[in-house]
């Protein structure tokens, strides 16, 4: 089994930063649907339905990030 040496825990760490910061740069709509979708593991259809939003409205800002 091959460890990780100290340096790819460090490239790990800079890759969640700037995953981080770019997250942050969404603007305010799209980053909490992103966020309900991926760390809230939740569907479009929830996620629409709990910020009063249509389904189509959610799966077009959740595309915005992966651009």
């Amino acid at each position: 089994m091959i460890t990780p040496g100290s340096d790819q825990y460090l490239e790990f760490d800079e890759l969640k930063h700037i995953i981080g910061l770019s997250i942050e740069s969404l603007p305010l709509k799209c980053r909490k649907i992103y966020q309900l979708s991926r760390d809230g593991e939740m569907t479009n259809s929830k996620i629409a339905a709990e910020l009063g939003i249509s389904v189509k409205t959610v799966e077009n800002q959740i595309t915005i990030p992966m651009r």
